[in-house]
């Protein structure tokens, strides 16, 4: 399901919640400057809030771009573009169904752990938290699984000489 693979890189390199990469419409995406805009909802209260698109989904994002109206969500029935907006239980029902036709076992949700879990690995948990949206580096690390092995890792090699 070309649609849906895309939709799934898009995703991943966002470090969005997929309620928010489903609420994106033409309106709210800039190529040239390489953002787009999601609606946070925290505390009960709705943030428009800045996002940079990846350059590993740049091609995908100019794609969806091309295909899609004015007004429009990126994503929508059957993960094509169109002017009602997708469900997340229908996002999910669809990542299921093909997911178990190519004996793939993880929810499109784990893209999300994945990103975030090697952007802590790679650039360190605040930045993780940064690309989240998360207030707090407590919620990130339910994200970044591996961090604190990393971390451990890492210390194995500082290389600092006695005199």
């Amino acid at each position: 399901h070309p649609r849906l693979h895309r939709f799934a890189i898009i995703f991943f390199y966002s470090g969005s919640r997929i309620e928010e990469m489903l609420g994106v419409t033409k309106d709210d995406v800039d190529l040239e400057k390489g953002i787009f805009y999601i609606m946070l909802k925290k505390g009960g209260k709705h943030i428009r809030t800045m996002r940079a698109i990846n350059m590993n989904a740049y091609d995908l994002w100019q794609q969806v771009m091309y295909e899609t109206g004015s007004g429009q969500y990126l994503f929508s029935h059957n993960m094509k573009t169109g002017s009602n907006r997708l469900h997340r239980q229908s996002a999910y029902k669809l990542w299921k169904k093909y997911a178990a036709k190519v004996d793939l076992h993880v929810t499109l949700y784990s893209l999300k752990y994945a990103f975030l879990n090697q952007v802590s690995k790679m650039l360190g948990l605040q930045k993780a938290q940064e690309l989240a949206g998360h207030t707090t580096d407590r919620t990130t690390k339910i994200y970044a699984i591996d961090y604190q092995e990393h971390q451990v890792e890492r210390n194995k090699n500082i290389d600092i000489k006695i005199v």
